[in-house]
């Protein structure tokens, strides 16, 4: 029964695609299972493919349900076109222009996958941030930092402070290799910029941008018990240039968006060119 019900759902996406198919074929169509007027449903019309492995009680419910739901539908739209009459070239039209749409997003979604260059080098991220600088303003500060978080009873506080205001490289990695062996959430972002945003996700807790801009860069926050240790190295306040890393990801999406557009937008210029010029085109 659960291949009897899924049916049902191709049953309806068929029917309309069938309907306006029949009145074009020719007349070898083989044996009629139903009629709405002048519209005929032919056995070779069936969806035969979709019941196969079914078994024959089921399938012949199936091939039913198919072949009444054609017929109340031809009987719905026969009616809907009679008391439509002085729409239905508005109609019409509106299925061309959406027929013509659908075409042209089929093959402009082939040209794009076919020939679409997605490979963008550092160099050309650089070179877009350059040219449009003015685009990349920060909504909220931006960080460079060490985070460590630690149980308040499961570590020796002072051995993290001292290594996170070392700045030392290899105390920082002792620092993480002696967090990891404490349980510690840690987040050592010194290389990447980080959204204030996603700082808070990351850490779990809501920071004071005020207090995180001014004073010691070592925050210290012990909340449900928990000590969240926070180095900031740098910082880019709201207002500012956003740092490139930080927008790269937006910048190389960018950049594909306005190849998409070149390419399409070429294709076009080319396709009408060369109507013109084979005259497969003209204008009066």
């Amino acid at each position: 029964m659960g291949s009897i019900k899924g049916f049902s759902i191709l049953t309806f996406a068929c029917i309309l695609l069938i309907g306006c198919d029949l009145l074009k074929r020719g007349d070898d169509k083989g044996k009629p299972v139903a009629r709405v007027n002048e519209r005929v449903l032919y056995e070779k019309d069936l969806p035969i493919a979709a019941v196969t492995g079914l078994p024959k009680d089921d399938s012949a419910r199936v091939v039913k349900r198919f072949i009444e739901s054609w017929v109340k539908e031809q009987v719905l739209v026969m009616q809907a076109e009679e008391n439509l009459l002085e729409s239905m070239d508005e109609i019409e039209e509106r299925i061309n222009s959406y027929r013509n749409s659908l075409i042209v997003y089929e093959y402009e979604r082939a040209v794009l996958q076919n020939k679409l260059d997605t490979a963008i080098s550092s160099d050309e991220v650089v070179s877009y941030y350059r040219e449009n600088q003015s685009n990349f303003m920060l909504q909220e500060p931006a960080f460079r930092f060490y985070y460590i978080g630690l149980e308040s009873t499961s570590h020796e506080p002072y051995r993290v402070i001292r290594a996170l205001r070392s700045l030392d490289p290899v105390k920082i990695e002792e620092l993480k290799a002696y967090g990891l062996g404490h349980g510690a959430i840690i987040y050592f972002e010194d290389e990447n910029w980080v959204s204030l945003s996603n700082l808070n996700q990351a850490v779990g807790i809501k920071l004071d941008p005020n207090k995180l801009l001014k004073g010691d860069p070592l925050k210290i926050i012990t909340e449900n018990g928990v000590n969240h240790y926070l180095y900031v190295l740098e910082i880019k306040e709201q207002g500012e240039f956003a740092p490139v890393s930080l927008v790269e990801g937006e910048i190389r999406a960018k950049i594909i968006n306005d190849r998409k557009f070149d390419l399409i937008n070429t294709m076009r210029n080319d396709l009408f060119k060369e109507a013109l010029n084979k005259r497969n085109a003209e204008i009066y």
